[in-house]
């Protein structure tokens, strides 16, 4: 199925606000994402992941159903790490 651009900005407008409205429910009704900060909502069929970067919203779609781990990572802080190109980890 092809969506119009429209119909698409309104799809991804919807989710958004879906996303805000949780978002608020754990942090607050006044909260707002504050720069460098990101969240990420799991809908039933994708993630949308929200952050700000340089004063700009940066909004991610990612389709297809999640994969659903019954476990924690176990760390205390946010982190990016790097992977090679044989899929191991690198530096964190």
């Amino acid at each position: 199925m092809k969506y119009e651009n429209v119909e698409i900005i309104e799809r991804v407008a919807d989710a958004i606000d879906l996303a805000t409205i949780e978002f608020k429910k754990e942090h607050g009704k006044d909260a707002t994402i504050r720069e460098g900060e990101e969240f990420v909502t799991v809908f039933n069929n994708g993630v949308l992941i929200l952050s700000k970067k340089k004063r700009k919203l940066i909004v991610k779609v990612i389709l297809g159903k999640p994969y659903l781990v019954d476990s924690n990572i176990d760390l205390l802080e946010d982190v990016e790490c790097k992977i090679n190109k044989d899929g191991d980890v690198e530096v964190c």
